[in-house]
Formats: structure tokens, C-alpha cells, sequence
């Protein structure tokens, strides 16, 4: 079974609202919203990298292939190292909390 970016999409989508949920219902714990906040910023950020799709798959839109909004690594290369950062801080914060219980 292959995943279509669709589906990643709306699984994203799905785990930000079951996180959200998740704060509302229970204790906040930091380290809990922290990680769902990531979860948010990351839903964000491919909602708004799906510009370059839309700029290929959009006959109106072919006279932005010459512009550096055709290309999305501009977007993304940020990003990544962004979530990796923030990756490592999350894992960082749990393994204290984890220590220290």
C-alpha cells in the first residue's frame, strides 16, 4: 500500500486535532505541549510548501516558473534543520523529565 502525500496530510492533520484534544482534556505538561506545538508548526509548514505543486499543476500559474517560487528548497532547507533542532530539544526535555523521576 502506498501512501499518497494526501493521506500524510490529513494523518498530520488528524494527530495535531488528537494532540490538541489530548491538552484540552488532561494535565498540561510542557514537555506535552511542546511536542503538539511542534506537530502544529509542522502541519503549518506543509500546508504552505504545497505552493510549488500548486504553481506546476496550475496553467494559469506557468509564468511563475521562472521566478524562485517554483523551486520550494528555499522553504524547506530552513525547515528542516528548524525540526531537527527542535527534534533534539524535544528528546533532550524528555530524557530530563526522565532522569529526574
Amino acid at each position: 500500500m502506498v501512501l499518497t502525500e494526501f493521506t500524510i496530510y490529513l494523518l498530520i492533520g488528524f494527530s495535531v486535532i488528537a494532540g490538541y484534544y489530548y491538552l484540552n482534556r488532561n494535565a498540561q505538561n510542557n514537555i506535552t505541549r511542546f511536542f503538539v506545538t511542534f506537530l502544529i508548526f509542522d502541519f503549518l509548514v506543509s500546508t504552505i510548501g504545497m505552493y510549488a505543486r500548486i504553481i506546476r499543476n496550475n496553467e494559469a500559474l506557468h509564468y511563475l516558473k521562472e521566478t524562485f517560487l517554483y523551486n520550494d528548497y528555499w522553504f524547506f532547507n530552513p525547515v528542516i534543520v528548524i525540526g531537527f533542532a527542535l527534534y533534539a530539544y524535544y528528546f533532550r526535555l524528555n530524557l530530563k523529565n526522565s532522569l529526574l523521576a
